[in-house]
């Protein structure tokens, strides 16, 4: 069930990894990896209540597991509860304090904060844990972008490109680079090789809308928002591109 549940939310179909993550829960319910695994799922849902409660009966069946930790950090940071987010971060840091993971879920909650000196600060240990992190590059190229840091922002999403091209999400993120300093062409061409890499990618079939929509193309800017309304299983996303497509007279 734990395999079959992993393989479903690689490919976005989280309803039936809920299903299968209940299956092995039902089996076996003493089992953290049930719980931290659904837990997951429950984060890419946005449903974090839900994610709080599984991953705190991870650590109640096994107090040692750091990625719980890590993760009750990220939903509470989601949640905007951020002085208990940093706690669970640096509890998961006392049980493994060279997983450069960690660094980067709390240099993320430091950054979504409005404290980028602290954000900068992880994904550079992450990175001196693990050169060959992508994620790490990728996220603090993000942040690099974010303060207008040019340069320094191409430089690592390159980076994580070179350490991993074949992961959809660093296109993306070298997508939204290029919107950020209008290089239109540059950004459809990542967003394009984002859904070639990922044909389900809801996000990259949004941007490239958007973009499109920005350049005056309404007929493909129509068709991706379609696409990623069709495919779209977030009700605050969909209601997004509703809107997108109102904007463009082409909702109903």
């Amino acid at each position: 069930h734990l395999s079959k549940a992993d393989e479903y939310r690689n490919n976005l179909e989280h309803e039936l990894a809920l299903e299968e993550l209940q299956q092995a829960i039902t089996v076996d319910p003493n089992s953290p990896e049930g719980y931290l695994r659904r837990g997951a799922v429950y984060l890419d849902l946005g449903k974090y209540d839900e994610a709080i409660d599984d991953f705190t009966q991870v650590i109640t069946l096994d107090e040692s597991i750091a990625k719980a930790y890590s993760n009750l950090g990220i939903a509470h940071a989601q949640k905007e509860n951020f002085d208990q987010a940093f706690i669970e971060f640096e509890k998961a840091l006392v049980r493994d304090p060279a997983d450069p993971q960690i660094y980067v879920n709390r240099g993320i909650a430091y950054a979504v904060n409005d404290q980028g000196g602290y954000a900068l600060a992880d994904f550079d240990k992450a990175i001196e844990l693990d050169p060959g992190y992508a994620t790490a590059y990728r996220y603090r190229g993000v942040l690099h972008n974010l303060r207008g840091e040019n340069e320094p922002a191409i430089a690592d999403l390159n980076q994580a490109l070179a350490l991993d091209p074949e992961n959809p999400e660093l296109y993306l993120a070298r997508g939204n680079y290029y919107s950020s300093v209008n290089e239109l062409e540059k950004a459809i061409d990542d967003f394009s090789e984002a859904i070639v890499l990922f044909p389900n990618y809801v996000e990259a079939y949004f941007l490239r809308a958007a973009t499109y929509a920005y350049l005056n193309d309404d007929e493909n800017a129509v068709s991706d928002f379609q696409k990623a309304l069709d495919m779209s299983g977030s009700e605050k996303f969909r209601e997004l591109i509703i809107e997108s497509l109102k904007d463009l007279d082409a909702y109903p």
